[in-house]
């Protein structure tokens, strides 16, 4: 009888974290006094910069890592051209990106680098996922990645998740 009590406890735990994991979302927190003044176009030069105000980027888990590298297929197969290491806040581009080990490689194709501006990050992302230009890679388990990244389930359309 306690191991049927345990169990139905333990199942009643975990419908309770799928719902708030899954079901539940809070609108992301916008300060729209910290929104650009002016529309700035974006390009590799000054992406680190602009990028690194973006209100995802500020609020992502303090001790997560992410890789963002930009693609082309002008040869016929994948160039990659350039990548970006994202923390919170911090935005910086890496030279040889097979040197680090991120939790979540990002990878997206460079023609969306000429529609990027410094207010629409989530719809480029969204757009370059609508039409499969956007690709993700981890080595961590989907749990720990829901776990790291909890926080940032009301980003989760914009991460190409609905």
């Amino acid at each position: 009888m306690k191991k049927i009590l345990v169990f139905i406890l333990l199942l009643i735990f975990c419908l309770l974290a799928g719902y708030y994991f899954f079901i539940y979302e809070k609108p992301a927190d916008i300060n729209y006094k910290d929104l650009p003044k002016e529309l700035v176009s974006v390009n590799y030069s000054n992406f680190a910069l602009i990028i690194s105000q973006n209100a995802l980027i500020r609020n992502l888990p303090e001790d997560s890592s992410l890789l963002l590298r930009f693609y082309n297929f002008n040869s016929g197969s994948r160039e990659w051209e350039k990548a970006f290491s994202l923390k919170r806040g911090n935005v910086v581009e890496i030279i040889n990106p097979e040197s680090i080990n991120p939790d979540i490689i990002i990878l997206v194709h460079s023609k969306y680098l000429n529609e990027l501006n410094s207010v629409n990050f989530c719809q480029i992302i969204e757009k370059a996922n609508s039409a499969g230009d956007l690709g993700f890679e981890s080595q961590l388990s989907d749990a720990k990645l829901l776990w790291k990244f909890k926080s940032m389930l009301s980003y989760r359309k914009c991460l190409g998740s609905s």
